[in-house]
């Protein structure tokens, strides 16, 4: 077992202390410290998780994540994601029409940094999920549309017929054809829940072409909502999150990983309302021990501080508001 040190550094005045005892995952510096306790989101259960940080590198991560057995019981069939627009029973098929106008967002990266894509493209969507991303640009594009993902059960329930020109990929990496390669590769809040994001990125480094880009989409904890949110900020996604990012530390994993960046943004194409919302119900759950989020009793709400706080999201544009993206392609 370690031995417990602390250590003072002074830096612009300022007196900052760290604890040597836990590793940073991707500089490996031991000066790390207690960042936030949070507990487990988005379902009823009152364990808490550690989330650190490192002081040099500035990378946030959970100390001691569940194991990848342990941790499927936070990805049940009740999971959020897996349910999609069901979630909010008699109103999914609004709920359907905003995951189009967020489809559209995603493809609008894809036309923007790759404008010849064609039917001889070759995309993969890496931890796909529902995988309506891809119905979408396969319709627009007929582009060779990949799906890979740990779990099948976001797409278990759609018809064969809808997704006849997908290959969807149940597994890790190693189940991906030895001899596809990718000209678009995409990760849509995904790398966050890596053990290892840049083993996932350098991985994925063999796999695209040499004219090929690389999406990436995760939370920004240099977001105005963490201080406020605390441990229920939704960014955490507790104990899903393995590491959470900031401008300086996305940038820096993409790096090491042999990519070279083409632009950055401080927001995406998930709503950062939705991002905050989430973490105010956490806090009510959490306040009143309510076992789960009703989503379909809670949308009218929704919609009323959706438009009641329009004025200040509008500024995500220009503000760190929780959501932020990379676009990198292959270092030569």
């Amino acid at each position: 077992m370690n031995a417990l040190h602390f250590n003072l550094n002074i830096e612009n005045g300022n007196m900052n202390y760290y604890q040597e005892t836990t590793k940073c995952p991707h500089c490996f510096s031991f000066k790390t410290s207690l960042l936030q306790k949070s507990y487990v989101q988005l379902q009823n259960n009152n364990r808490s998780y550690n989330f650190f940080q490192c002081y040099d590198c500035t990378l946030v991560f959970l100390k001691n994540p569940p194991s990848e057995i342990a941790m499927e019981e936070f990805y049940h069939k009740k999971y959020l994601p897996h349910l999609g627009s069901k979630a909010w029973g008699r109103f999914s098929k609004l709920v359907d029409f905003g995951q189009y106008r967020l489809d559209l967002k995603k493809y609008s990266y894809i036309k923007k940094f790759y404008p010849n894509i064609n039917k001889s493209s070759k995309i993969l969507d890496y931890g796909c999920g529902n995988p309506t991303f891809l119905l979408m640009t396969q319709t627009k594009t007929k582009a060779q549309c990949f799906g890979l993902d740990l779990s099948s059960q976001g797409w278990d329930k759609i018809p064969e017929s809808k997704l006849k020109n997908i290959k969807l990929i149940k597994g890790s990496f190693d189940k991906i054809d030895e001899k596809d390669k990718f000209n678009i590769i995409t990760l849509w809040h995904v790398l966050e829940h890596e053990y290892d994001p840049i083993l996932v990125l350098k991985n994925l480094r063999e796999k695209i072409m040499s004219d090929g880009i690389l999406i990436v989409e995760v939370p920004n904890y240099d977001s105005f909502f963490v201080k406020i949110q605390k441990g229920f900020w939704a960014g955490y996604h507790t104990p899903r999150h393995t590491v959470v990012f900031n401008k300086k530390t996305l940038i820096n994993a993409v790096s090491k990983a042999n990519w070279e960046i083409i632009q950055y943004y401080r927001y995406g194409t998930l709503d950062a309302f939705t991002l905050w919302w989430l973490g105010r119900q956490e806090k009510v759950m959490h306040k009143n021990k309510i076992t789960k989020i009703n989503f379909e009793n809670k949308f009218f709400s929704y919609l009323f501080l959706k438009v009641l706080t329009t004025p200040f999201f509008i500024l995500e544009n220009f503000l760190s508001l929780g959501v932020q993206i990379i676009v990198a392609k292959p270092k030569t």
